[in-house]
């Protein structure tokens, strides 16, 4: 996934951000980034375009709640967004005969990491699925996001991977299990998926995890340079700290 500024890195700040409403300007990197990765082939339609003839159109329209932002982006040529135009979405795919689980999702942590476990990024495909099909149930405010994240822990709860690791774990509290398939998937060592594990129990160092820690460095050394660029985010650094400490002493032990 593209990393640009936070507004479109959904990555960042996960758990915490306020998700954007109303229509604003889509750089250009962004249009460039969903074209190619969608082979400038229109979702509706199923037919490539050149460039000059594709356009960017909200899955769920503005004017329903969809929020302006990567992960309610497709690509689309010029006649089926026009003729999509603010109807509803499951009126426009009935029309033109596709289902809204072949529509993809762009700009996920999850659904882009192709290295998590298949199931893991099913539910929450299934979940963006749900959203469009209620006509954007979960992306009528700025809470968007924290709701998206709330809907996928409890369907993550309730499957088969996550009765697994709950059995596996069963002093880990909710919202650390929910994040153990990316702590896995990041961690080198029993060392490192411990302070991953830390990371994971404040909202604010979890959305560390995925995004800013990925397994290229090792976790203390993206660490340190989080502390270095962040250094004036007190807030974080202070949850960091914490963080490491807790680490310290079970390692000690």
């Amino acid at each position: 996934m593209i990393i640009l500024y936070d507004r479109y890195d959904s990555s960042y700040s996960r758990f915490m951000r306020k998700s954007s409403i109303g229509r604003t300007w889509i750089p250009l990197e962004i249009k460039e980034y969903i074209f190619e990765r969608d082979d400038y082939t229109c979702q509706y339609c199923k037919k490539r375009y050149v460039i000059n003839e594709l356009t960017i159109d909200h899955v769920i329209p503005l004017c329903m709640g969809g929020i302006d932002e990567l992960t309610n982006y497709v690509t689309s040529c010029e006649k089926c967004n026009q003729k999509k135009g603010s109807m509803k979405l499951s009126d426009f795919l009935q029309e033109i005969s596709v289902e809204v689980h072949d529509l993809p999702v762009h700009g996920d942590p999850i659904i882009d990491n192709i290295e998590l476990p298949v199931e893991f990024r099913a539910i929450r495909k299934e979940i963006y699925n749900k959203t469009r099909s209620n006509e954007g149930e979960l992306q009528k405010s700025k809470n968007a996001q924290k709701k998206l994240e709330y809907a996928f822990s409890r369907e993550f709860w309730n499957s088969e991977l996550g009765n697994k690791l709950r059995n596996d774990y069963p002093t880990l509290p909710r919202h650390v299990i929910h994040m153990l398939p990316q702590i896995i998937q990041i961690a080198k060592s029993k060392s490192e998926a411990i302070l991953l594990i830390e990371l994971a129990k404040s909202a604010n160092t979890r959305n560390l995890i995925g995004s800013f820690i990925t397994g290229e460095y090792s976790v203390v050394s993206s660490l340190q340079s989080i502390e270095v660029i962040m250094k004036n985010d007190t807030s974080l650094i202070k949850r960091i700290n914490w963080a490491k400490e807790r680490w310290r002493k079970k390692m000690k032990h």
